[in-house]
């Protein structure tokens, strides 16, 4: 299902977040569909049956159980415009079933530097390289009217709470992937 119907409303959100880790080693993470288990809140029980990287055109089947329901919401997806190298990469999850009508993610990844404010409120550019990770989800419920009052009330602050939760579980992923990469670099050249 690639468009909404014309009666329900598209919404958007968007989060960005920068980590102290090079692009390389924040692909290898993000792009295996099998770590969003890891990096979703622990009370959701989530299985993918994709083991890989994503690469074009790979579909996977999602399941997630909310906390406290008996029931499991299968959502299937396509990956597309994988960008898999270079100093901007990118992929995108398109749903094909699922609980929205529509659901595009844009996962992108940039290599670049954080600006840093001072105490005294001056700006200064950080020297440490490291990624910016930015996720856009463009999505529509069901249910016409309805699904958007759901959305006000629920879905988007939702999203937003679970953006939230994946950064501080990817920074502290990241954090313990680099931490082990430079230990085995440091291991290897003395």
């Amino acid at each position: 299902m690639a468009q909404p119907k014309a009666s329900h409303s598209r919404h958007r959100i968007e989060a960005s977040f920068w980590v102290p880790v090079d692009i390389d080693t924040v692909w290898d993470f993000a792009s295996r569909p099998t770590n969003l288990a890891k990096i979703s809140p622990s009370e959701w029980q989530v299985r993918v049956s994709h083991n890989g990287p994503a690469y074009e055109g790979a579909e996977f089947e999602i399941q997630l159980k909310p906390p406290f329901s008996p029931i499991t919401i299968r959502w299937g997806s396509r990956i597309e415009n994988v960008v898999p190298s270079g100093d901007e990469r990118s992929f995108e999850d398109l749903q094909l079933y699922g609980p929205f009508s529509y659901w595009r993610h844009t996962h992108s990844f940039s290599k670049g530097t954080r600006d840093v404010v001072a105490p005294d409120g001056t700006t200064l550019r950080s020297l440490t390289p490291g990624t910016w990770i930015k996720d856009q989800v463009e999505y529509a419920l069901p249910m016409g009217l309805l699904g958007d009052v759901v959305e006000k009330l629920v879905v988007s602050r939702l999203l937003r709470n679970m953006f939230r939760d994946r950064k501080h579980a990817i920074l502290a992923m990241l954090d313990t992937l680099a931490t082990s990469a430079a230990t085995t670099s440091t291991k290897e050249t003395i």
